[in-house]
């Protein structure tokens, strides 16, 4: 009997053990999803700010032509 409570205590272990470390796995896929759509948003904002730096040189140029 005591063999079976020793075992049964180390399986709970175990499952405890396991649990933590599928919660933790999901913690780590919820934080690689929202850093991969901030990276998406952050790409995005210096393509914009790449294009608008662009216009604003071209504007300063023509200013310098005058």
């Amino acid at each position: 009997m005591k063999k079976v409570d020793d075992q049964r205590k180390e399986l709970d272990q175990k499952t405890h053990t396991i649990m933590a470390i599928q919660r933790n796995f999901e913690g780590l896929s919820v934080m690689l999803k929202k850093e991969k759509e901030m990276s998406i948003e952050n790409k995005r904002k210096v393509g914009s700010l790449t294009e608008e730096n662009a216009k604003l040189a071209e504007e300063k140029a023509g200013l310098y032509k005058r």
